[in-house]
């Protein structure tokens, strides 16, 4: 699974995509997890916060917050199965996670707008003083177009950009967001 962290630009950039790509950070992001409902469970030394489809094992996203974490935790929101949130408190500020879970490339492009109509409406609703870091799979490729590289950098394993990469740069750089792969 590609996961992508999409990530403020600016002075902090370097240091939020280490915490969000660290594998000692006290979260993980949960895709296709098939949970049927939402909520949350504990399970050994983790709170997972979830949310499936309401009546078949398909889709789900979460995360999975440290019990020692478990405290850093605002609010979580199960928006549908390919969408949540979880707000963390920090000693600075605010941090905002949206899990994503994109449609595919041959998925009705109908879907492919409402999905990332509604990720922009999240975070539209976000306090400016808050944090806000997308990541999940985008189901998408992206190739380092020279127009791009404020929003997407020079790094890039990929020949071109596919309609769910173009999405993906739309949405991130239409609110000052860069992209950047753990892949």
């Amino acid at each position: 699974m590609d996961v992508v962290v999409v990530i403020p630009q600016g002075k902090h950039s370097y240091c939020l995509a280490n915490l969000a790509s660290s594998s000692s950070s006290p979260r993980n992001v949960l895709q296709e997890i098939i949970w049927i409902g939402e909520g949350q469970m504990k399970i050994n030394e983790f709170i997972i916060y979830f949310k499936g489809t309401d009546k078949r094992h398909h889709f789900g996203t979460g995360f999975a917050v440290h019990k020692n974490y478990e405290s850093c935790v605002s609010e979580f929101n199960s928006i549908f199965e390919r969408i949540c949130t979880i707000r963390l408190r920090t000693k600075l500020k605010e941090i905002c996670l949206i899990n994503i879970h994109a449609p595919t490339k041959n998925s009705d492009e109908r879907d492919k707008d409402e999905f990332y109509d509604e990720v922009t409406r999240i975070s539209d609703r976000l306090p400016g003083s808050v944090i806000k870091i997308v990541l999940g799979d985008i189901n998408a490729k992206i190739w380092k177009e020279l127009m791009f590289v404020p929003t997407i950098g020079l790094e890039s394993v990929y020949e071109g950009s596919n309609d769910n990469g173009q999405r993906i740069i739309s949405f991130a750089a239409s609110i000052n967001l860069v992209v950047s792969s753990t892949t």
